[in-house]
């Protein structure tokens, strides 16, 4: 039989639709070929002054150069006189190609006041027009300062930037390695270790009381503490703040009720409280959003105002797994909804005796260019998490279908589905190797974490009262059907599909977690490592499916 006109077109376009893309790979193809050979000729010793110029405007497209290329040329062997010529025959005032490689040459020849002007051109010609002007300029020259060891400088421009940017990755991982570099640098300023002194006492660079400076702004809470305080006062006697204290008031009875000890009664009352302080709408209405009145109250001051400004915004709610419980004086945690990475800031209180894995069920907040918790929230096992992630992940569907008019059930507290605390996925493992999601994505999700927090924390708090808790958190036989391993032993699993294996690796964090609570108790802890021995497996997810 014929195909028919309207066939042949559908099949015209798949085929025009298929060699589009395999164009667009061979280009991709060429173009990775050419940037390869491009580098080859830079660091070539052979290649003329007037040709390593003209490669290094084609290759960086007038953006920052990586602080190490210079020091790498001339160890390949290159003619500090011809990379001084190529420097000349590139300059351009306006672009930073040219100018961080005048600078980078100067730290390597020895020009401190050189590399000093030069640096100090970089960041003028970095800055925007506006603040609407993405920040890919600004972060190359912050990337070139960490490269040269001017951390804390580094760190005060990305603070400036995540002011104007608070959700950009890039910008939040830079400062993220700025704040732990300084941190190092002071240990060992302090430790007197010769190996850890850093920078030679004539370097530009090395600044202590710049350094010190960048770490108190970082543990500086003060901040965030004057905001609340503000918005209390500034709510006592408002309808928002008559709607926040009968949210606390109602959640608290509500788990005194259920047996609930009057502490943690109390802090979950807080925690209800804060979340509503989003208002009924996400917008920025002073009669919706309680802290859009406060930001537009008239006795408020401006950093208050852009503080609350920045909290209706910018606040982000997840469930943030802790990647190290050892402070370096952050913490990086990644959202295992989103798979967004954050470097924060905790009060000490906060991670204390921190078990491995833990997961921060809260708000991080951009207050004055650095993420910090809100302060309210619930620490998670890994087990907790993974199945509040499914949840989220369900109301998150749910909510798309709600959309487009496919589904009639509510997501707040009468949410009729279970959190499936014995056979939730390993969103926790899962995380390190997804993309994080789009910004408008993350927003939705932090908003649904938003909506049903407390709905999650009530569910936490009596599974953690039941029999089965104990169940699922005792360390099983390896021939032993889990249903956190889908029916599955963990021999069976560890050999199966990489799912099965995250699943496995789920479990061990676990107990790895559970171990280290243990310990702090002063009773015997879980020998996890035997566990992994016996499996064949790696001491942490870093050859897991390599």
């Amino acid at each position: 039989m014929a195909k028919s006109n309207r066939r042949k077109k559908q099949d015209r376009a798949r085929a025009d639709a298929k060699q589009a893309l395999e164009r667009r790979r061979q280009d991709r193809v060429e173009q990775d070929r050419l940037a390869q050979r491009r580098l080859e000729l830079i660091r070539d010793p052979a290649t003329p002054a007037d040709e390593l110029a003209g490669l290094l405007d084609e290759h960086y497209e007038g953006r920052a150069i990586d602080g190490d290329l210079v020091v790498s040329l001339l160890e390949a062997g290159a003619d500090p006189e011809r990379l001084e010529e190529a420097s000349r025959l590139l300059w351009s005032d306006d672009s930073l190609t040219a100018v961080t490689f005048a600078a980078a040459l100067a730290r390597a020849t020895g020009d401190p006041a050189a590399e000093r002007t030069f640096i100090d051109k970089a960041l003028a010609v970095s800055q925007p027009d506006d603040a609407t002007e993405e920040p890919a300029a600004r972060l190359g020259v912050t990337r070139f300062l960490l490269d040269l060891g001017y951390h804390a400088e580094a760190a005060e421009q990305l603070e400036a930037l995540i002011r104007d940017w608070p959700q950009d990755e890039e910008a939040t991982e830079q400062y993220g390695t700025a704040i732990e570099r300084v941190h190092e640098q002071a240990d060992g300023d302090e430790d007197g270790d010769a190996s850890d002194a850093g920078p030679a006492p004539d370097d530009v660079s090395a600044d202590p009381a710049r350094d010190r400076a960048a770490l108190a702004r970082f543990g500086d809470r003060s901040g965030l503490l004057a905001l609340y305080d503000a918005l209390g006062q500034y709510l006592a006697g408002t309808e928002h703040g008559r709607h926040l204290q009968a949210t606390l008031d109602h959640h608290r009875k509500a788990v005194l009720d259920m047996g609930w000890p009057e502490g943690e009664a109390q802090g979950f009352g807080e925690f209800a409280e804060e979340l509503a302080l989003l208002g009924t709408a996400d917008n920025d209405d002073p009669a919706d959003n309680p802290m859009a009145a406060f930001a537009a109250g008239p006795s408020v001051t401006p950093d208050l105002a852009a503080r609350a400004t920045d909290w209706y915004e910018h606040i982000r709610y997840g469930l943030w797994k802790v990647e190290d419980p050892v402070p370096s004086p952050g913490v990086w945690c990644t959202d295992i909804v989103s798979a967004a990475r954050r470097y924060v800031q905790f009060p000490a209180e906060k991670v204390g005796r921190l078990p491995r894995w833990a997961v921060w069920m809260g708000g991080l907040l951009p207050v004055d260019g650095i993420w910090r918790i809100t302060g309210r929230g619930v620490w998670l096992s890994p087990r907790e998490a993974d199945a509040a992630a499914e949840f989220i992940d369900r109301a998150g569907d749910e909510l798309a279908r709600a959309v487009t008019g496919t589904v009639t059930r509510g997501l707040t507290d009468d949410h009729p589905e279970k959190i499936r605390f014995a056979s939730a996925g390993p969103r926790g493992v899962q995380a390190g190797y997804d993309n994080a999601f789009e910004p408008k994505t993350a927003s939705l999700s932090s908003r649904v974490i938003n909506a049903l927090a407390t709905r999650i924390a009530a569910d936490v708090y009596d599974y953690r009262r039941s029999d089965p808790r104990a169940e699922h958190v005792a360390v099983a036989g390896f021939d032993e059907r889990l249903p956190a391993l889908r029916g599955r032993t963990i021999r069976q699993a560890v050999r199966g599909m990489p799912e099965d294996q995250m699943r496995v690796e789920a479990l061990l964090r676990e107990w790895e977690y559970q171990s280290d609570l243990l310990a702090a108790a002063g009773k015997q802890p879980i020998d996890t490592a035997a566990l992994r021995a016996a499996l064949g497996l790696p001491s942490d997810l870093a050859d897991l499916g390599a």
